[in-house]
């Protein structure tokens, strides 16, 4: 008896104390893609380790749930309602006795089943929607390889030798990881310092305008965009990379990447140094700033872009690197970016500092051809640039609350550049007479400043779609250049010298740019599929230019004026513009069309000779775009697009510029503003089972009142041009791409095709030319790879170019190869040879009749260390042959050039590489997640 009443005793004890230890579960079902809650869901919870049922719940009006269940280490968590996808999830219960579980997405059935999923062994392609996701570990690379080499194994993209990538046939724009701009999405510092084994996913895809993601509203924007997702393991530790290499010849290549990942919050920082050109040279934030040259235009959506170009002051170099010269590149930056409270906040800054020197040799061998005759100019040039170069960039994101939104960006950049150019000049005529000579020195040292803001509001309506844009834009970019040309000119006729001219002056350029600007839209529902957006969009720019030219005085100072070449100019430009928008959206199709009408005045004031002028333009801009989805595997796009481009303060100013006593520009006060009419039709379809994916389009461009030039070439070879306007400018496109795996092997071809067409139309000696410009290219691609083995590339292409100038009817056609071809090999002891070779052919012609052939081999061998090979040594060779030729030869107008420059040739050098993870106890090791092995097929 007294056993039973203690046994009693114990298991009411137990009793008490199990309902003591219940949890309150609770949480919030919400279908984000048609932004709404959901009711009346069921919510049940499971003993994860045996299934024994410890509660259930369902969801209220506000899709809100809350309940009380039984406890266990670890819950399995069901959540299902009609019409969607069941939601299955394990989660820990946790020691509160409270479990929320927040906000839980259910997708629905319609939305789940057009996503066409296919898994190989460990993943492989996934297809949802209009986003192509990769499974990173189903494509094999070498354990230490950057992403770069990730992405080259990836069907449908391509990267180029300039770090360029190409998707399904178009460029890509924008880089992120893990949704974020990362070092304002530079691809050469996401590509080659990231580890390619930190990636989880890589998704493809066309990005919506950030109005569009957040309310839903397709506005037809689009970007081509890569998203790399990295892996749980490194969203939760350290990883990073040092890399040290010396070579012969005093080349260099170091590097190094720290990143501190927590979640939502990541810090990362780096630095480079090297002389190689394979790291630190690229730049692709330009496009974020304005400039003194830079113009603005407005889209067909009525935004507003700048669009950089060339000064004719030579002090526009903006440190990027082209492949001239001898480079030297020091680098650092630091990014932090975070999301808290939900998500409710969210932060991203980037900074950087660059600082680039280049030293080039180059000769460039133009010919011009005239009515009756041409004439050839020969140029040898060095040059010395450097700048310092400090960026920075923020991004700060407040949802006030779930329908509202605020956005703050900032970029702004201050640079400090040097320029130093020597250069002789001799122009002859056809029968190799002497017109003139010309010996030019100039050096130049500036300072540009640019800030660029942008404060938005977004809201959502209860009404679905209903909502409303409003933002407010400021940009400042100023430059201040001082600087000395000399220049002796010798003119000559019939060969004979005839008459000289010096030019001794000191430069002193100052310009700034004030730009302010304003957006609002609204779009409002006028059925279930139908959206109407009104938008109204105000834009304000006020440029300033002066650029002095001094001229040696017999006190050996630079006092007097030179008011030819001088100029104090003020050019402001508003702009008010109203539009709307007609939008549909269908289950596959999507499209929309609409107009707009914008008034623009000019005001232009010359403050040398008092002299004012004030104009004003009405322009009528017609839109219309289309999205199809064919399959679940396919998609055609198509688009018409206008927008307008002022132009710069450089080419408006009535100056003359004689940086290059042989080649003198002219502004033109009476420019017209451009308008551009655009159309591109773009087709791409991915087979998952068999491999093949196909992709093509075109497009084209049609210019009215396009701002080109008119030349004055004298007998001397002088040539003055004007900037003015024409008609009949236009450019086209086409592009198309296919490829398969051949069954059965692990053998991947494909081929592709690239075409341009232009025409140009500019007036020489008062006769209107027209010049083409056409070139057409066509390439192959074979790719054989077995694992741990080999891994075999061969690319070859060739590109036919035809240039035609209408004034002499004489044409300049030649044709270049390009084949390319690499090769891996995996031997014992964790060694690798490599190899890369390509073969630049380019056809002589009457004109350019030297050879320039250039076959390139490089070759490496590297051994793995240590455990998980996190440490490389590597010794290669890079132009074994010493061949490398600095060329290019292109057309342009009536012009064709051909241009020779040092480069980097033969070089050794050894490296050593550590790629470290650091990664906290508990967490999944590489591919611990990926042994579930799942297949979804739907569809063909």
């Amino acid at each position: 008896m007294k056993k039973t009443l203690q046994l009693t005793m114990l298991l009411l004890c137990l009793s008490l104390w199990a309902q003591a230890q219940k949890t309150v579960v609770s949480g919030k079902v919400i279908d984000t893609f048609n932004n709404e809650t959901i009711q009346y869901a069921t919510v049940t919870v499971l003993n994860a380790a045996d299934s024994t049922l410890l509660g259930f719940g369902h969801s209220d009006k506000d899709g809100k749930f809350s309940f009380t269940a039984g406890t266990a280490p670890k819950f399995l968590l069901l959540i299902t309602g009609y019409g969607f996808a069941d939601y299955t999830d394990i989660v820990n219960s946790g020691s509160s006795g409270t479990l929320d579980l927040g906000n839980v997405i259910l997708f629905t059935r319609e939305k789940v089943l057009s996503e066409f999923v296919v898994m190989q062994r460990r993943g492989s392609i996934v297809i949802k929607g209009d986003t192509t996701e990769y499974n990173a570990d189903s494509f094999k690379v070498d354990a230490n390889a950057n992403v770069e080499a990730l992405l080259k194994k990836l069907p449908g993209l391509q990267v180029d030798k300039n770090g360029q990538i190409t998707a399904q046939g178009e460029k890509v724009q924008k880089i992120l990881v893990d949704g974020e701009e990362f070092f304002s999405d530079d691809p050469a510092v996401v590509n080659r310092s990231l580890q390619a084994k930190a990636i989880d996913k890589v998704q493809v895809f066309d990005k919506k305008s950030a109005n569009a993601e957040f309310t839903g509203v397709d506005d037809g924007e689009r970007t081509k965009t890569i998203n790399l997702q990295l892996k749980d393991k490194y969203k939760k530790g350290s990883f990073g990379k040092v890399a040290l290499g010396g070579g012969s010849n005093g080349f260099f290549e170091n590097q190094a990447m720290f990143n501190l990942f927590r979640g939502k919050q990541k810090f990362s920082v780096y630095g480079i140094a090297a002389n190689t050109a394979k790291i630190g040279l690229s730049q692709n934030d330009a496009s974020k700033y304005t400039s003194s040259g830079s113009s603005m235009q407005m889209s067909d959506d009525g935004d507003m872009f700048f669009i950089d170009n060339n000064n004719d002051d030579g002090t526009s170099w903006d440190g990027q690197y082209n492949g001239e010269g001898l480079p030297k590149a020091w680098e650092a930056g630091a990014h932090y970016s975070n999301k808290w409270n939900n998500d409710i906040q969210h932060v991203n800054t980037n900074y950087r500092f660059n600082r680039r020197n280049i030293e080039t040799l180059d000769n460039t061998f133009t010919q011009y051809n005239l009515q009756d005759s041409s004439y050839y100019t020969d140029q040898h040039s060095t040059s010395f640039s450097s700048i310092d170069k400090h960026t920075l960039s923020g991004l700060y994101e407040w949802k006030t609350d779930s329908a509202s939104m605020l956005k703050f960006t900032m970029n702004g950049r201050k640079s400090n550049t040097v320029n130093r150019t020597g250069s002789e000049t001799r122009s002859k005529g056809v029968s190799g007479a002497l017109l003139n000579t010309s010996d030019r020195t100039s050096d130049n040292d500036g300072t540009r400043d640019n800030v660029d803001v942008n404060l938005s509001w977004q809201k959502r309506f209860k009404k679905k779609s209903r909502s409303m844009f409003l933002q407010l834009t400021y940009n400042n970019s100023g430059t201040n250049n001082e600087g000395y040309l000399h220049a002796a000119n010798t003119f000559y006729s019939d060969g004979i010298q005839d008459s000289t001219t010096t030019i001794d002056q000191r430069k002193k350029n100052e310009s700034n740019t004030n730009t302010y600007g304003a957006i609002a839209s609204y779009t409002e529902p006028i059925s279930q599929k139908a959206v109407v957006e009104v938008k109204y969009n105000f834009s304000s720019q006020g440029n300033y230019s002066r650029q002095l030219s001094f001229n040696k005085g017999a006190a050996g100072d630079y006092q007097q004026l030179d008011s030819l070449y001088s100029t104090d100019y003020n050019f402001d430009v508003t702009t008010h513009r109203l539009g709307t928008t007609f939008r549909w959206n269908y289950e596959k199709l999507s499209f929309s069309f609409g107009a707009a009408a914008s008034n623009t005045e000019f005001r232009q004031f010359d403050n040398l000779y008092n002299r004012e002028m004030n104009r004003t333009f009405h322009n009528f801009f017609p839109s219309a775009n289309l999205n199809y989805k064919l399959s679940r595997q396919s998609s055609l796009r198509f688009r018409y697009s206008g927008y307008t481009q002022q132009p710069t303060v450089t080419q408006i100013q009535p100056v003359r510029q004689n940086t290059d006593p042989l080649n003198i520009s002219v502004g033109n006060p009476n420019l017209k503003q451009e308008f551009d009419n655009s159309i591109s039709l773009g087709y791409n379809s991915y087979r998952v089972l068999s491999g093949t994916y196909i992709y093509m389009g075109g497009g084209m461009s049609l210019v009215d009142n396009d701002i080109s030039r008119s030349e004055t070439i004298a007998a001397s070879g002088v040539r003055t041009y004007q900037y003015v306007n024409v008609d009949g400018n236009r450019s086209s496109y086409l592009y198309a791409g296919i490829g398969t795996k051949i069954k059965g092997t692990q053998i991947q071809i494909g081929a592709n095709t690239n075409v341009n067409v232009s025409r140009y139309n500019t007036i020489v000696n008062g006769a209107a030319n027209k010049s083409d410009n056409n070139s057409y290219t066509v390439g192959l691609r074979a790719a054989y790879e077995k694992e741990k083995l080999i891994d075999f590339s061969f690319n070859p292409s060739v590109t036919y170019n035809y240039n035609l100038s209408s004034i002499n009817a004489q044409n300049t056609s030649f044709w270049s190869a390009a084949p390319e071809a690499s090769v891996l090999l995996y031997l014992p002891k964790k060694f690798q040879i490599s190899s890369d070779a390509s073969y630049n052919i380019r056809q002589r012609t009457a004109t350019f009749d030297r050879n320039n052939n250039v076959f390139l081999l490089n070759a490496s061998v590297s051994k793995k260390l240590l455990k998980g090979d996190q440490l490389e040594a590597r010794f290669a060779v890079y132009d074994i042959f010493n061949q490398n030729l600095g060329f290019n030869r292109y057309g342009n107008g009536n012009t064709v050039v051909q241009q020779s420059y040092n480069t980097i040739k033969r070089y050794a050098l050894l490296s050593l590489v550590w790629n470290f993870t650091y990664t906290p106890k508990g967490n999944a090791a590489d591919g611990a997640a990926s042994q579930i092995e799942e297949i979804q097929m739907s569809g063909k």
